[in-house]
C-alpha cells in the first residue's frame, strides 16, 4: 500500500531521467566572500545611512553601483559588528521599490544597531556586496590613522 505522502513527493519530484540535461549557468553563491578580500580591493565606495525604525537603510547611488534593483533578493548576516548584505536567490529579504535594503531586527541586536544610528555603507561592485559598519569602526579606523600620522603616538 502507498501512503499519501508517497503519492506527494512523486508527484513533486520529476524522475531522473526527466530532468534537462543542459548545463545551467552557475547560481549566484549564497554566501558572502570573507571580509579579509573586501579589505584589499581598491574598488571600494562609500556612504553613509540611518537605520529607521524598521530596520531599513539606503544609499541609492550604492546600490545602482552593486547593480541591485528593486525584487534583488538578499542575504543578510552579522559578522562582528558589522552587517553583510548580498544577493541571494533564496534570500528572505529584497531591495524594495524604494531602495531600502533591510536589516533584520536580530542581526541589528546582535551588531547593537538602533533605530536612528548612522552607519558606513561600504560596497564593493566586484563582488556584489555591501558591508554595513557602525560608526564606532569608522572611529577607530581614523583614529588609528590619525596615530599613524603623528608618528605612532596618541595624543
Amino acid at each position: 500500500m502507498v501512503a499519501m505522502t508517497d503519492r506527494l513527493v512523486t508527484a513533486l519530484v520529476p524522475p531522473v531521467q526527466a530532468r534537462a540535461t543542459t548545463s545551467a549557468p552557475p547560481p549566484t553563491p549564497t554566501n558572502p566572500p570573507p571580509l579579509a578580500t573586501l579589505v584589499r580591493r581598491d574598488t571600494l565606495q562609500y556612504g553613509m545611512g540611518r537605520i529607521d525604525a524598521s530596520g531599513r537603510v539606503s544609499d541609492k547611488s550604492l546600490l545602482r553601483a552593486l547593480g541591485w534593483r528593486p525584487g534583488q533578493r538578499l542575504g543578510v548576516t552579522a559578522v562582528e559588528q558589522a552587517v553583510v548584505v548580498f544577493p541571494d536567490p533564496a534570500g528572505v529579504f529584497a531591495v524594495s521599490h524604494t531602495h531600502y535594503v533591510v536589516l533584520p531586527a536580530p542581526v541589528r541586536r546582535r551588531c547593537g544597531f538602533r533605530p536612528g544610528d548612522r552607519v558606513l555603507l561600504a560596497a564593493d561592485p566586484d563582488h556584489r556586496v555591501l558591508v554595513v559598519h557602525p560608526t564606532v569602526a569608522l572611529d577607530r579606523m581614523l583614529i588609528a590613522y590619525h596615530t599613524s600620522l603623528a608618528g605612532g603616538k596618541e595624543r
